[in-house]
């Protein structure tokens, strides 16, 4: 979609938003849902190849870093392998970075919602993400997807520090 010209919020919040599901927010992750209501009925397959193309694409860029990675390890020491280090430093920063956000995301989540709603309010509307963190966290455990692994267990390690009260402390190890 982005390709076509879209942007981000096109595919990835609901564009019928009614007074019950006002107080939730827009929706940050695309849903099967939001390609039905502008698409039609059985569009949504089309965000399911979607996930499953990014997960192949994911799993090629894990193992050609690692390749990246050995190769830069056996080279002699020279400018061409302080310059490649410093690549595969950025690269590592990049995805640290993307583990602090999903766990920020998550605990600002519940901590938005307690303090505008109630303790209660917050859990009700969490849980969803809690579970489905949980179930995700080990369907990349068992298919070996290290990277998506590693994002949601922050995703449920950031509600549950929120959860139990403690403060925002997570910050990428750069």
């Amino acid at each position: 979609m982005f390709e076509s010209g879209l942007n981000c919020q096109a595919c990835h919040i609901f564009h019928d938003v009614s007074e019950e599901t006002s107080i939730f927010g827009d929706v940050s992750m695309a849903t099967y849902e939001s390609c039905d209501i502008c698409h039609g009925s059985g569009y949504n397959k089309l965000l399911i190849n979607w996930k499953v193309l990014m997960d192949k694409k994911i799993h090629f860029l894990d193992s050609l870093y690692n390749e990246v990675v050995n190769e830069t390890n056996s080279k002699e020491e020279g400018d061409d392998k302080e310059h490649a280090k410093l690549l595969i430093y950025d690269a590592k920063y990049n995805f640290e970075m993307e583990l602090s956000r999903n766990w920020h995301w998550m605990w600002s989540k519940f901590y938005f919602n307690k303090k505008h709603y109630s303790y209660s309010m917050a859990l009700l509307i969490v849980f969803p993400s809690l579970i489905t963190s949980m179930i995700k966290f080990f369907y990349y455990f068992v298919t070996s997807n290290k990277f998506k692994k590693k994002i949601y267990i922050m995703r449920f390690l950031g509600l549950l520090n929120s959860i139990f009260g403690k403060k925002s402390w997570y910050r990428p190890k750069i």
